[in-house]
């Protein structure tokens, strides 16, 4: 039981940076595909929709 523990503490830290990694990964995507010019992808069309709605809701 001793080496199990041994090794996972061992990897615990690699394991947490690449969720770490992961999500901002998945963020930095996120406010790329936002922040990204008008074009025919869908999820810029869903971005401008979002917006769209977001303004109509705080003007």
């Amino acid at each position: 039981m001793a080496s199990v523990m041994e090794s996972a503490l061992f990897v615990l830290p690699y394991f947490l940076l690449f969720i770490f990694a992961l999500a901002f990964g998945a963020a930095f995507w996120l406010l790329y595909s936002l922040s990204k010019s008008d074009s025919s992808s869908r999820s810029s069309g869903y971005a401008s929709y979002f917006r769209k709605r977001h303004t109509h809701k705080f003007a």
